[in-house]
């Protein structure tokens, strides 16, 4: 893992892979680039990633396979939320990381909304 050190002595991930550029996604690429990290970002909507990347000063991947490829952390975003079509790309990505650290995010407000859309 390549590693750089900010002004506090905090030890941090050179390179930060965000899959997802939606609220939290961002907020955490945004968090990232301030303090030094190499961060790039991917979204199903690319338009969305791309904006987003462009307002933080970060870069944005055409796909997902860019934005984690060189990564020594991945923060990934709702895999609940997305179709069964998604989601087989989406796992099969995670699954070959060879030594990066995952970390999910969920938004539980977003999926408990989801469950009660489908379950009505």
């Amino acid at each position: 893992m390549t590693s750089t050190t900010n002004a506090g002595g905090a030890v941090l991930p050179m390179r930060v892979g965000v899959i997802g550029s939606g609220l939290m996604g961002t907020s955490i690429a945004l968090a990232a680039a301030r303090v030094g990290c190499q961060v790039t970002t991917w979204d199903l909507d690319i338009d969305r990633a791309v904006l987003a990347a462009g307002r933080g000063g970060f870069a944005s991947a055409p796909t997902m396979g860019e934005a984690v490829d060189d990564a020594d952390i991945v923060v990934g975003g709702d895999v609940p939320l997305l179709s069964a079509d998604e989601t087989l790309p989406w796992a099969r990505a995670i699954a070959a990381l060879p030594d990066q650290v995952y970390v999910p995010l969920l938004d539980l407000g977003a999926l408990s909304a989801r469950l009660t859309e489908v379950s009505t």
